[in-house]
């Protein structure tokens, strides 16, 4: 069984509610600081609120890249519960792995969310979920479920793959690993595109194949376990 790190639920109840409170108290007490502050309150009062404002958008906004699961829980219930079924899902798929395989869950890298990392001496595998179900196809070049467009995920999957290459060479003397991309269909068994620009894409009873026989590729022990141990100790921190 792989190791698993990161559930999706059980952070969303130890670090949501710190998120809000955090928000609240620093409005609040940015709020009352400019009114303490402000010598001719009349005048000011409406560039004090616009600050507030843009401070509170602010916070929302690196809250909404650590947590976005959190806040969709928050504004949509019923995609909310989609979109934790097909977590738990591929968890459990995952987790079907040997000991080999490391898989970090749901956790903020840089301020890029990672969904999944599977890392191991067989490879380093950087996974993101389709957001929206529906048939998945190529259009004028750009990929689509359904009517949603998937550059922006596809875009994260490489720019997380870069960063992460750039983070073991600067960690490991110079080693080079490229990790490998793969958009997962988690609410499909199988996906009628097998890749898109470099990117693999499966459905969920194809997952556990593709890292293990189809993508991959030798990393040295030593440096898939430090790694591994590397990520979980600095960002999979509460």
């Amino acid at each position: 069984m792989a190791y698993i790190e990161g559930n999706p639920e059980e952070k969303i109840a130890k670090t949501f509610p710190k998120h809000l409170s955090f928000i609240a108290i620093t409005t609040f007490a940015l709020f009352g600081f400019l009114l303490v502050s402000s010598q001719n309150l009349t005048k000011d009062l409406y560039g004090i609120a616009i600050i507030t404002l843009v401070a509170l958008s602010l916070m929302i906004f690196v809250s909404f890249r650590i947590n976005p699961l959190a806040w969709k829980k928050v504004v949509n219930k019923n995609k909310f519960q989609w979109l934790l079924s097909n977590e738990n899902k591929t968890i459990e798929t995952l987790s079907q792995l040997n000991d080999d395989y490391f898989i970090l869950n749901d956790f903020t890298f840089e301020l890029f969310h990672v969904e999944h990392l599977v890392i191991s001496k067989h490879g380093i595998f950087v996974i993101a979920k389709s957001p929206a179900e529906g048939k998945i196809e190529i259009i004028e070049d750009s990929l689509y479920i359904s009517d949603y467009s998937l550059e922006s995920v596809t875009a994260r999957l490489w720019r997380l793959c870069h960063l992460i290459k750039i983070i073991i060479g600067k960690g490991f003397d110079g080693y080079e690993c490229m990790p490998k991309p793969i958009l997962l269909l988690a609410h499909e068994e199988k996906s009628n595109i097998k890749d898109f620009n470099e990117i693999s894409i499966c459905g969920l009873s194809e997952l556990n194949k593709r890292i293990t026989t189809e993508l991959t590729f030798p990393v040295k022990s030593e440096i898939a376990e430090g790694f591994a141990i590397f990520m979980k100790q600095r960002y999979m921190r509460g």
